[in-house]
């Protein structure tokens, strides 16, 4: 049997004095009814209580005189679930499936009834003064088969049991309580000794890391179409608690994939790494809605806490705002003033702005096609049009002009509306963790400019601790591929995003991870996380890092079998050609890479993909053509895109400097220019080598020629002296543990 008092959490947040005299009341009613019964109290959470009896009618009994008895008192009302089950005790703590049904029956049931599982409706159908009606079949998580629930009303005058004087028993049990006291201080002392003695405390009561997962909401709604709503709640109540300091969120993204999950709680919370989850479920009728929430403890699937939230539509925000609230309180996380006055701010009054934004999310999120973006935007421009004070709508938009702008001639203009959207959703809300993460993105992508990007970036972690697309953006695109990498410090954010990552992003993360460790100059780690990615998801990208890897450090035959693997896997991706005719230069089979060089640039017309993906990355095709006789063909090719990197590298794009660097030094070699060569491998040096071109220089065929000049030698001595100063950092921060949590994921 599973009890909960009503209101409770609401209640504590405005009264703290009142809500625990009624705790107290609530005790009172419970512990001598659970008694006559021959119940067990097992334990209390808050303002639930779990208790198990001999037979299932002396369980539905005693819940009928507990809301009896609750009757009589103005101020309380509860709800009841139970359920027939095994309770597993382990000595420190009790569990079983027989605990979490009835837990999430009780959550389910409106104030003041009892509801109970059709295993109980079973047993008690035929039990004087009890009536039973069906109310619903639910689906519940890790529950294989719909469960019936039922409700139960019980008339004490003419059932099977005594009438039981409810009032005056609890009030004559009153005196015993000196006696009790004192005999409970002897017991807990002589519990206490022996616990201490075993070293019980230390095993049990250390406080586990305040570390959550939310999984995705169940929407309950007779209509499928409000399932935008559910997705909502889920995901306002995730970033409220994601802006507490001391808790450890993992992202809205990483849960996706357990939507339909059977797992089991205790293995979603050991595949996430953490120790507690939420789930829940909204249900909405008109302006009505019910938001169940249940905390849960992932170690061993204890039921920390549950509650129905019944409100008015209007109240939304509100409801969003408590749960948070009572979760944080829950995990004794810290109260920011600063924080709980930005998640109990109401973003919009007008529920019709609200419900556009929501869908202009669902599609947004589930995207697969430029048209589907379109389609979000053109609703988040009707939640501005209802609202233009509503920030969340502007940001919704301003993502989807930066998804599409690459596809778009004016890529310029619609980059500074992004930023002029984004700088509007500021105004309105000056709070907002992701406005400043979108502005922190297009300021690096879009203006160039790094010192902006990275103190929006940073402005929004202050906001926000567990903006997981933060730390990711640093980690893999910011510090790695700045004029100026810091590639230590790539590492750290990475390690941060790697504890609040789950599932294809992590792939993509450690992937990231792996190009770092690549240009630092320690292969063995590199390709330690380009296998891991892999794991995660296989993919073009996971063969590729390895294959660079290879190639890089003349393991020709190795990038061979990888390139051919790509074609072999991913036929319709033109750079897996692309890569086999660069291996087959690289080892001097001239006339097989021409083919397949012919083969990718046919592709690459086919599919009308930009000049620069043809023009960077196609001097292995210049080079063959030298080798193959054709001098006029290949020096215009190559004059050509001296040209064409210079102008590039004039709009100061400095993503990608490291690779035009060097591409420029083998260009210039080819045509015989070492004195401009040598210049830009100075300049690749003080870009610290990007994309592991220190070792690639030593193998590259293309710049034979210069590797006998002393200041080749002396400008790839310096940096390698500069690699090993970054290994060693990065091997203390190793050894202090820093980095183990991202290699342990």
């Amino acid at each position: 049997m599973f009890t909960d008092i009503v209101g409770y959490t609401s209640l504590m947040g405005k009264d703290e004095t009142t809500a625990l005299k009624l705790l107290k009341k609530n005790r009172d009613i419970h512990k001598p009814l659970i008694k006559k019964f021959h119940g067990q109290w097992l334990k209390e959470m808050g303002d639930g209580i779990l208790a198990s009896f001999d037979s299932i009618s002396d369980a539905v009994y005693c819940a009928g005189a507990i809301q009896a008895a609750v009757m009589q008192e103005d101020d309380m009302n509860l709800r009841i679930g139970i359920h027939v089950g095994e309770v597993v005790d382990d000595g420190n703590d009790v569990f079983g499936d027989g605990v979490n049904i009835a837990s999430r029956i009780e959550a389910l049931t409106p104030p003041g009834t009892i509801w109970v599982s059709e295993a109980v409706y079973k047993n008690i159908r035929n039990k004087a003064g009890i009536s039973i009606n069906f109310e619903q079949s639910v689906d519940l998580k890790n529950v294989d088969d719909p469960l019936k629930i039922y409700s139960v009303k019980i008339d004490f005058v003419h059932s099977d049991v005594e009438h039981i004087p409810l009032k005056e028993e609890i009030r004559e049990l009153k005196w015993l309580r000196p006696v009790l006291y004192v005999s409970a201080i002897s017991i807990l002392l002589l519990a206490f000794g022996l616990m201490w003695k075993s070293g019980y405390f230390n095993a049990r009561t250390a406080v586990l890391e305040r570390s959550i997962a939310v999984l995705p909401f169940d929407n309950l709604s007779s209509d499928e179409g409000n399932a935008h709503f559910s997705i909502g709640v889920q995901e306002a109540i995730l970033n409220h608690l994601s802006k507490f300091e001391d808790l450890r969120v993992i992202s809205r993204s990483s849960m996706e994939q357990y939507r339909e999950s059977k797992l089991p709680i205790p293995e979603i919370a050991r595949e996430v790494g953490v120790n507690y989850i939420l789930e829940g479920s909204v249900q909405k009728s008109d302006d009505q809605v019910r938001v169940t929430v249940q905390l849960i403890n992932g170690t061993n699937d204890d039921h920390i806490w549950a509650e129905n939230y019944d409100r008015n539509i209007h109240e939304i925000f509100t409801v969003q705002s408590e749960i948070a609230q009572k979760i944080a309180q829950e995990l004794k996380a810290i109260f920011n003033p600063d924080v709980i006055e930005v998640i109990e701010k109401i973003p919009t009054e007008n529920m019709e702005a609200y419900e556009y934004y929501l869908r202009g999310l669902e599609v947004h999120n589930n995207a697969e096609k430029f048209q589907d973006i379109k389609q979000a935007g053109f609703l988040y421009q009707k939640a501005i049009e209802i609202d233009p004070d509503y920030a969340d709508p502007y940001l919704g938009l301003a993502r989807c002009y930066a998804d599409l702008h690459w596809q778009l001639d004016n890529a310029r203009e619609v980059m500074d509306t992004v930023f002029s959207i984004i700088n509007t959703a500021i105004e309105l809300d000056p709070q907002n963790s992701d406005a400043y993460a979108y502005k922190g993105w297009y300021a690096f992508f879009g203006l160039n400019n790094l010192e902006e990007s990275e103190r929006n970036f940073l402005k929004a972690i202050e906001l926000n601790p567990n903006n997981a697309d933060v730390y990711y953006n640093l980690a893999r695109w910011i510090y790695p591929h700045a004029d100026k990498p810091d590639l230590v410090k790539a590492l750290m954010y990475a390690k941060k995003a790697a504890r609040l990552m789950k599932g294809e992003k992590l792939a993509d993360l450690y992937d990231g991870i792996g190009y770092v460790y690549l240009n630092i100059g320690m292969y063995d780690e590199a390709n330690e996380f380009y296998k891991l990615a892999n794991d995660i998801k296989p993919s073009w990208q996971s063969n590729s890092g390895p294959w660079w890897l290879n190639m890089i450090q003349g393991n020709f035959d190795e990038a061979l079998m990888l390139a051919r693997k790509n074609v072999d896997l991913y036929p319709e991706n033109n750079r897996s050609y692309l890569e086999l005719a660069r291996t087959y230069a690289h080892m001097g089979q001239y006339d097989t890479s021409l083919v397949i060089f012919n083969k990718w640039y046919s592709m690459y017309k086919d599919t009308h993909l930009n000049k620069y993906e043809y023009e960077i990355f196609s001097d292995e095709y210049k080079y063959v053509l030298l080798q193959k006789g054709e001098k006029e063909k290949a020096v215009q090719q190559i004059k050509d895109k001296i040209n064409w990197n210079l102008e590039y590298l004039e709009k100061e794009r400095f993503q990608q400097a490291g690779g035009l660097f060097y591409d420029l030094t083998r260009l210039y070699t080819l045509l015989g220019d070492k004195e401009n060569a040598l210049k830009y491998l100075e300049k690749l040096e003080q870009a610290e080598f990007a994309f592991g071109s220190i070792s690639w220089a030593m193998v590259d065929p293309l710049l034979e020629d210069l590797r006998n000049e002393p200041e080749f030698t002396a400008i790839i001595e310096r940096g390698w002296e500069r690699k090993w100063e970054l290994q060693e950092q990065v091997r203390r921060m190793e050894a202090e543990e820093d980095l183990i949590l991202a290699k342990s994921r």
